[in-house]
């Protein structure tokens, strides 16, 4: 079975290609080596939702929105997150613990109204603008 840590053969650089890194050196990664399974530590939250990419830019840029539907919504969607975390403990909800944690951040309300302008503005499939948003 062909694992991360072979497929890497144990040397990935940084994204400037000038520092090589190992798999051990990257935060919130886990992996199997050998027979034993390592868990680095967490990677750190990202406070300033801000400074990440628009989702519909990646939509726009690198997958065709009609490969991809959500059952419960209309289709052809777009799905936008303005938030990440909860701060709740709801005993019947796992999604914090798998996903974002429980420390509420949040997009500022100017970044989520540019990221709507942007959707009408460069998706071109009128339907495609059906937009669900995640918090």
């Amino acid at each position: 079975m062909q694992t991360i840590k072979k497929y890497a053969n144990r040397k990935l650089y940084h994204v400037d290609r000038k520092q090589c890194i190992t798999l051990e050196g990257i935060a919130g990664l886990s992996f199997r080596d050998g027979g034993q399974v390592v868990h680095n530590p967490d990677r750190p939250f990202i406070d300033d939702l801000d400074r990440l990419p628009f989702l519909s830019k990646v939509y726009r840029e690198h997958l065709n929105v009609r490969d991809y539907f959500y059952t419960i919504a209309q289709y052809p969607q777009v799905a936008i997150f303005t938030a990440r975390g909860c701060p709740h403990r709801c005993v019947y909800c796992v999604y914090p613990q798998v996903m974002h944690g429980h420390r509420f951040r949040k997009r500022s309300v100017e970044n989520i109204v540019e990221e709507f302008r942007y959707i009408e503005r460069e998706l071109p499939d009128p339907q495609a603008r059906a937009q669900m948003v995640r918090d």
